[in-house]
């Protein structure tokens, strides 16, 4: 069934779901039924099935899922809030971390932005992802704070400490004029 998910063929993977959920009644079996209903966008039925979950709180899946059904719902709070509880309780994902980051931008949360693009770059900064887009970015939250917050003062501090940042992004040939 993952790899039809994978392949986006969800009615196929949404059966096979079923026929598994009929063997082992499991939280996640329910958690990717859920997910290929709301690809397929019944999301009153992946709404039902993700309620039957017996541990909702504590699972990590069971937040993603609400995510997804609140971004498609133009909830962008309720999306923030229910992936940084997945972020709580599977430290793995960084890439929820940088989904909160852009999801507190279109909200206009810019605190949270820095915070969880601080803890995304951190994360990622001796890997692939620590590139220059993840610095681009880094400083994006950064400015977006500072203009929402003026202080003169406050502003150089920060350009100050970027400096370093933003000297990186200048000599990147992808950010070159042609």
């Amino acid at each position: 069934a993952h790899a039809m998910v994978q392949n986006k063929q969800f009615s196929s993977a949404r059966s096979e779901y079923e026929k598994l959920l009929k063997e082992d009644n499991f939280d996640w079996i329910k958690t990717a039924l859920a997910n290929t209903l709301i690809e397929t966008d019944n999301l009153e039925k992946a709404q039902e099935v993700l309620e039957s979950l017996s541990s909702k709180k504590e699972n990590p899946y069971y937040h993603d899922e609400m995510s997804n059904m609140a971004v498609l719902s133009e909830d962008i709070p309720k999306a923030i809030k229910h992936l940084k509880q997945s972020t709580m309780l599977l430290d793995a994902g960084s890439e929820r971390e940088l989904v909160i980051t852009n999801l507190s931008l279109a909200s206009e949360s810019y605190d949270d932005a820095v915070t969880y693009i601080k803890r995304y770059y951190e994360k990622n900064e001796n890997t692939f992802r620590g590139g220059i887009f993840t610095k681009l970015n880094f400083v994006r939250c950064h400015l977006y704070r500072a203009l929402n917050a003026p202080s003169n003062q406050c502003f150089e501090n920060l350009l100050f400490g970027l400096n370093p940042l933003i000297g990186e992004i200048e000599k990147n040939s992808q950010f070159k004029a042609q």
